[in-house]
């Protein structure tokens, strides 16, 4: 039995239209992550392969998914799964079904378990995803056989067809020095048939696997072509990101006391609800170490409460507050839990009584990173965290590649540092 104490809590407050058979609704799929619904939970896209990018939805190819999700439902649905490949910039390509799968392309999902003894009742599904047949891009829709399309995520198979070699380096930019990550590559292509490097390859570099910050448009600084090899060191910051700050974290693996970061955890009328410690601006502030080990914006689905499995793991509303004059622009609480993504369901409000900036989502029980998102012409986005050379993070460059005579991309190379 779990027992809370009970609070008063802060006041906080490219589009195709694709329908499956069976579905009763056309609405329409963004070829992004993105839940369509508030009855969708966490969702997990891992690799079957040890090989894969540590967590990221990316796997070689001959390799699969385990696709995890939650619906915050008291009863099971008709699920089904549907598979889309993109082009390089995740635009649809024109490939068939038969092109990308061995099966017919609509996957009934029937592995699930209900939840137990949770304020929130939900229902966990699983899918193994099958094997694609081509490297490249793809999408993951979710659909209700009679409420339509549920969510959608990304994932990319790779092949390794050519040797990638990336290194990080402070910015060499006067103004940039100090707060942006200069990213340096080169890429031998082998056996490729490469007729113009600089239209042919198509590199892309991900900070934190985050494609709201992707570097794109990259063309190669130097080409040797009698060795097949591109390198990529730009002078004027193409290659340069902000390398921004450590990640801000809390902790609510636990319900029978407060983790880290969290002032209050108790019971409200819609549920279970924490506050995370109120925050202030890091703008301004000097590099500091961070205070437990970052994740680079990811998180860890967990329960230290006795006696307790993951199918009993609650769903909390977790409160954010961040003590600053108002912005010109929005304001949102992100991170790898919700794939970067900018909605309504994440963005905070200003209270100009207690002048700052407040929201909650509902989480499950775990151990997050998360950062603090300003979407403004004035400000970069990092506004309230700052941005310092000193900061690790994670990188990625994925290497895709069309083939003279071919209409879709491949993903022919990958190397994550």
């Amino acid at each position: 039995m779990k027992l809370f104490t009970l609070l008063t809590l802060v006041s906080l407050a490219s589009c195709v239209p694709v329908t499956p058979s069976g579905s009763n609704t056309s609405t329409p799929l963004e070829y992004t992550n993105k839940d369509y619904t508030d009855r969708v939970g966490n969702v997990q896209l891992q690799s079957t392969s040890r090989t894969a990018g540590y967590g990221n939805p990316i796997t070689p190819l001959g390799s699969s998914f385990l696709l995890k999700f939650d619906l915050l439902d008291e009863d099971f649905a008709y699920l089904s799964a549907k598979i889309y490949h993109c082009n390089f910039d995740w635009t649809p390509s024109v490939l068939s079904d038969l092109e990308i799968l061995e099966n017919y392309n609509e996957y009934p999902i029937n592995d699930y378990e209900f939840s137990q003894n949770t304020i929130q009742p939900y229902v966990s599904y699983q899918l193994r995803l099958p094997p694609v047949r081509r490297s490249g891009n793809y999408i993951v829709a979710i659909f209700d056989s009679s409420k339509g399309l549920l969510f959608s995520r990304r994932f990319m198979v790779y092949e390794q067809k050519v040797g990638v070699n990336a290194g990080i380096q402070r910015s060499t930019g006067i103004s940039e020095r100090n707060s942006h990550h200069q990213l340096e590559f080169d890429i031998n292509y082998g056996s490729l048939k490469v007729v113009d490097p600089s239209r042919d390859i198509m590199p892309i570099i991900l900070q934190n696997h985050n494609w709201n910050t992707v570097i794109s448009g990259l063309t190669p600084t130097s080409a040797r072509i009698d060795k097949q090899f591109l390198e990529y060191k730009h002078f004027n910051q193409e290659n340069n990101i902000p390398a921004i700050n450590e990640f801000r974290f809390f902790d609510i693996r636990t319900l029978s006391y407060r983790g880290r970061s969290i002032e209050t955890i108790g019971m409200s009328n819609r549920g279970i609800e924490a506050i995370v410690q109120p925050q202030k601006s890091r703008n301004g502030s000097a590099y500091s170490e961070p205070f437990e080990e970052d994740l680079n914006g990811d998180f860890v689905l967990a329960n230290r409460d006795p006696n307790e499995m993951d199918i009993q793991s609650e769903y909390v509303w977790t409160n954010f507050i961040i003590k600053n004059e108002k912005v010109y622009g929005q304001v949102f609480v992100t991170g790898k839990f919700n794939n970067w993504t900018l909605s309504d369901r994440n963005t905070l409000t200003y209270d100009e009584v207690q002048q700052s900036y407040r929201g909650s989502i509902r989480l499950k029980q775990g151990f997050y990173n998360y950062t603090f998102w300003v979407e403004s012409p004035d400000l970069p986005h990092y506004h309230f965290e700052g941005s310092h050379f000193q900061t690790t993070n994670e990188y990625e460059v994925l290497v895709y590649f069309r083939e003279m005579g071919t209409v879709f991309d491949q993903l022919v190379g990958y190397a994550l540092f």
